[in-house]
């Protein structure tokens, strides 16, 4: 892979740099944790399995707020290096930094988690730093084991060559749109 393709500054990925495929749209598969999301938060609510979209929502906030934690306790830099965080942040956003580096530490924990809840809403990212866990990937398979265990449960009074065709397509297109997050790094 040619250099040229990397930002100044930042880290090269040469397990990513296999995989990367120019001009292929990677938008759809974004869909995905939403998809399964709400295809499990529907068929729970059809087949009255609301234990299962309780379990499965549990688990996600754990994650999330491990996910928290990993990020508060340590500091994983962006792929982008410091010039490139520079760029997405913009001056507002350096100056919000700045500012909210001179207050209080309970003020400036407040600050800064107001900088993250309105970024969500405003296209800005607020940080400049990689998590350990994935998002888009903890919440594909989260769901996906509860849409096959939404499966599991529903295929059990049928034959057993209908059950194994069920779970056995289900989990190669399961296991299908959960590895193309990973190759396309969502």
């Amino acid at each position: 892979v040619p250099r040229a393709v990397f930002s100044v500054g930042a880290l090269q990925d040469n397990i990513l740099a296999l995989f990367s495929w120019p001009g292929l749209p990677v938008q759809p598969l974004e869909f995905v944790p939403a998809v399964m999301l709400i295809s499990l938060m529907v068929l729970s609510f059809v087949l009255d399995k609301l234990c299962l979209w309780a379990k499965c929502c549990a688990c996600t906030a754990i994650m999330a707020i491990l996910q928290g934690l990993l990020v508060w306790a340590t500091i994983v830099p962006n792929a982008e290096g410091w010039s490139g965080c520079r760029t997405r942040l913009g001056d507002e956003g350096l100056d919000r930094f700045r500012l909210a580096g001179s207050m209080s530490d309970i003020k400036s924990f407040l600050e800064i988690l107001s900088f993250e809840v309105l970024g969500m809403w405003s296209n800005r990212v607020g940080f400049c730093a990689d998590t350990v866990l994935s998002g888009h990937m903890c919440i594909s398979v989260i769901f996906s084991f509860g849409l096959y265990e939404l499966c599991w449960i529903s295929t059990r009074k049928i034959s057993f060559a209908g059950q194994v065709g069920c779970r056995v397509s289900l989990a190669l297109g399961l296991i299908g749109l959960v590895g193309c997050g990973l190759v396309f790094d969502l």
